[in-house]
């Protein structure tokens, strides 16, 4: 039985004390689109490509004790993602940032986690990218809880998904697109939230988690994350390795 971990760390790449996130006190505030409003307010127009065709990125960022984790090397990556699939985000590195930092700020958030999403914007019902004008910029910051806390000491089950991850080929794996339905399906055959499902890769050796994680098989060792730290069962990988 394979020994999975989530993907918190530090810089030295050993893992800290679980951090249990904040509880929610007040209806969260979300920056959309250059204004921070209720999330009962939040919204983005129907014509937006995000939306019509999973046309966008996204990071999703922790923060531990009030700090983001790893900001700038996820800054890199968001960037690095939006050249791939040529989309000018329109927001400087800087700025968003300081959207990011507001956000944590806003929703009182010590624990917690950021989700950042840039889509194409909002254009016409054709696939045409050249006719979004402007990207969308979303930033959540809230709580989060995937598993149980025994399952961060514990491990837990996995099963491996039949349906075959997307060949790179056809989409560059490290981009990470709004597009997740190739995940989702193989979320469903693995028949619901435990055991975990974990994707057969297309002519790869690698193992992909359908929200996180990297494995690869080491022989008869089992299931380990690559560039292992002292202790196997806890590693961060890097993030150009999605």
């Amino acid at each position: 039985m394979a020994s999975i971990t989530s993907d918190i760390g530090n810089q030295s790449g050993t893992l800290p004390k679980a951090a249990q996130p904040d509880a929610p006190t007040q209806e969260p505030m979300i920056w959309v689109n250059g204004q921070m409003m209720p999330k009962s307010q939040a919204s983005v127009s129907v014509f937006d490509h995000g939306l019509l065709y999973g046309d966008g990125i996204f990071e999703g960022i922790r923060v531990y004790n009030g700090k983001i984790f790893k900001l700038q090397q996820h800054m890199d990556r968001l960037y690095e993602c939006a050249d791939k699939i040529f989309l000018d985000i329109g927001v400087s590195r800087e700025e968003m940032i300081k959207i990011q930092r507001q956000c944590v700020q806003a929703n009182n958030i010590t624990n917690g986690y950021i989700r950042l999403v840039v889509t194409r914007g909002e254009g016409s019902l054709g696939l045409n990218p050249y006719q979004c004008p402007k990207a969308g910029v979303i930033c959540i910051a809230d709580t989060i809880a995937l598993f149980k806390p025994e399952m961060y000491e514990k491990g837990m089950r996995v099963v491996l998904a039949n349906r075959p991850k997307t060949p790179i080929e056809c989409l560059d794996p490290r981009v990470k697109t709004l597009n997740y339905l190739n995940n989702i399906m193989a979320k469903v055959e693995a028949r619901g939230p435990a055991p975990r499902g974990h994707h057969a890769q297309h002519r790869r050796q690698g193992q992909r988690g359908l929200g996180r994680q990297h494995l690869h098989h080491q022989g008869w060792q089992g299931l380990h994350t690559p560039e292992r730290s002292r202790d196997p069962r806890r590693y961060h990988p890097s993030l150009r390795q999605g």
